[in-house]
């Protein structure tokens, strides 16, 4: 699959190009895992924006439109970006977030399977997206 991604750099134009220490120009391959590299060092904030940004919108965006799921996007933040010793402080209104250390040791967060069945399309996710929808557009 291709996705288009652009970047533009600001800065001057080079007089000579002696000056030039790094290259104009990367190549990644996003069929494995992104990560920082070497060289060009201003790659990286291109690199970053695909490991940390792209790629949970993507998979929220791949449930809903193909697999017809109302999703929001804390899982896929979660799968995508999850830290040891860190949660994940999610700005849903820009699709922002920010890590925030968790390493207490007299904390803990309790994670259970209510073998509760449900089903994301018809259930009552489904039926609460639907609800908020609906007093968005009244407001």
């Amino acid at each position: 699959m291709g996705i288009s991604v652009g970047t533009m750099i600001m800065g001057r134009i080079l007089d000579d190009q002696e000056d030039l220490k790094e290259s104009k120009s990367f190549e990644l391959d996003l069929t494995q895992p992104v990560t920082p590299f070497e060289s060009p060092q201003w790659g990286n904030y291109v690199v970053g924006v695909l490991a940390l940004f792209l790629e949970p919108l993507l998979c929220c965006k791949a449930e809903q439109t193909y697999g017809n799921v109302p999703c929001g996007i804390m899982n896929q933040y979660t799968s995508c970006l999850a830290k040891a010793d860190h949660v994940i402080l999610i700005d849903c209104q820009n699709n922002t977030s920010r890590y925030v250390l968790f390493n207490d040791k007299n904390l803990c967060i309790l994670v259970t399977n209510s073998n509760v069945k449900y089903d994301l399309v018809s259930g009552k996710f489904a039926e609460n997206v639907g609800h908020c929808q609906y007093a968005a557009k009244i407001l």
